[in-house]
């Protein structure tokens, strides 16, 4: 933990460095320069983002502390789909939510649930073809809630389904054409279910689409 957090502090350090010339705060860049200054910066920000994963299941590995409560499951989807309405609009991909309405709120710790919520429907944004949907069904199950996502993207290969919680895993076939990806928001996200009573496994065929299924407990 110590060296992954000194690490990181000289790849926050590179970033600022380097996001001075990207925001041309120097002076105009040729095309070349550009370029090149535009890829390092992009690297740079999946360092971070990996280091910054890599201390989040440290952390939570060595202290084992949580805050749990009782809170609201359909407002905190309400705000992780605001915060990826950009990413999707982007990828032309559209997102549908299905609660039903029995349900009101779950236990746990809103943070860590919301990070696993966002990693998910993240993922499936970013392994959709543009003008695909990203489906979320919420069941009630009596004492727990199925929360499924749903996308139409690329899929798992049957063979890396046993695997993909594993840290630092990537499907391979998604390595080649989707470089940014640290293998590490799956692994978090079993640990942070896990650590709640709950359960988190994925169906998939590839070329056909993935369904992450999560479960979780509505009171402690």
């Amino acid at each position: 933990m110590r060296i992954t957090h000194d690490i990181k502090g000289h790849i926050t350090a590179i970033q600022s460095c380097i996001s001075v010339l990207h925001e041309k705060l120097t002076g105009p860049l040729n095309t070349q320069q550009e370029e090149f200054v535009s890829r390092a910066y992009k690297r740079i920000q999946i360092l971070n983002k990996f280091t910054s994963d890599l201390l989040s299941i440290t952390n939570k590995r060595l202290l084992q502390k949580s805050d749990k409560k009782s809170f609201s499951l359909s407002n905190s989807l309400e705000e992780i789909i605001k915060m990826l309405e950009d990413s999707a609009l982007g990828k032309k991909v559209s997102i549908i939510k299905n609660i039903e309405p029995s349900i009101e709120n779950i236990y746990g710790e809103p943070s860590s649930i919301e990070e696993v919520l966002s990693n998910l429907i993240q993922n499936a944004i970013k392994y959709s073809p543009a003008g695909k949907i990203v489906l979320i069904n919420v069941k009630d199950k009596q004492e727990n809630v199925l929360i499924e996502v749903i996308d139409n993207g690329v899929g798992i290969p049957e063979y890396e389904i046993p695997y993909i919680f594993n840290e630092f895993y990537r499907a391979s076939n998604v390595k080649a054409s989707i470089k940014d990806g640290t293998g590490l928001g799956l692994t978090i996200s079993k640990h942070i279910v896990e650590d709640h009573g709950g359960k988190i496994w994925v169906e998939s065929i590839e070329n056909f689409g993935t369904t992450f299924y999560l479960q979780l407990k509505k009171e402690k």
